[in-house]
């Protein structure tokens, strides 16, 4: 026969509610597996915010693959005092703060199926951000201009997702240490 649960007491509600967590676990009081619905809920967001900041570094890493390294040790560590006070003012910003003298830009002819036109005009481009390494191209237009919005707009989009990552890489770290962080990592990196 039905249980008709608009007829339980509150009290009634809680004790039936009570019996069915500890049916289900096993006969264990107090939830899922002897532990409580709480804990279990939590556990979940940790393990989440555990892969999130595996995939955060993971991406990283991967990013630093383009690192402008050098033989000269001096240079090196001036690029990455670079990127560190770039990657500083961007985490404060929010956004990747992005001067026109940090990228380089380039033309060059798309090459490929299309004709000549594809082969006699230099109407695709690339921009790299020099203190990242991270570049975008784009030869999807016959047009010039749509090809630059389009590099610039993917270069833009690439660096906001490494500042999202930075920014769970580093979430745990005091201000007054990231500097000291970011450098330490880099180094052991590249």
């Amino acid at each position: 026969m039905p249980v008709i649960f608009k007829d339980l007491t509150i009290d009634e509600a809680s004790s039936l509610g009570d019996e069915i967590v500890t049916s289900i676990s096993g006969g264990k009081s107090g939830g899922i597996g002897g532990k409580t619905l709480k804990a279990v809920k939590d556990e979940e967001i940790s393990n989440s915010q555990k892969k999130r900041l595996k995939e955060a570094e993971d991406k990283i890493i991967k990013s630093l693959e383009h690192f402008p390294k050098d033989i000269n040790k001096e240079v090196n560590d001036k690029n990455i005092d670079k990127y560190c006070s770039w990657l500083i003012k961007s985490l404060d910003l929010g956004e990747p703060f992005v001067e026109t003298k940090d990228l380089d830009y380039s033309q060059f002819s798309a090459g490929g199926p299309g004709g000549q036109n594809v082969n006699k005009v230099a109407n695709a481009v690339l921009y790299k951000h020099k203190i990242t390494g991270l570049f975008a191209n784009s030869r999807d237009s016959r047009n010039t201009i749509e090809n630059r919005n389009h590099a610039a707009d993917s270069l833009y989009e690439d660096l906001k997702i490494l500042i999202d990552d930075w920014r769970v890489a580093l979430s745990d770290i005091p201000s007054n240490k990231l500097e000291d962080v970011i450098r330490i990592f880099i180094k052991e990196v590249i």
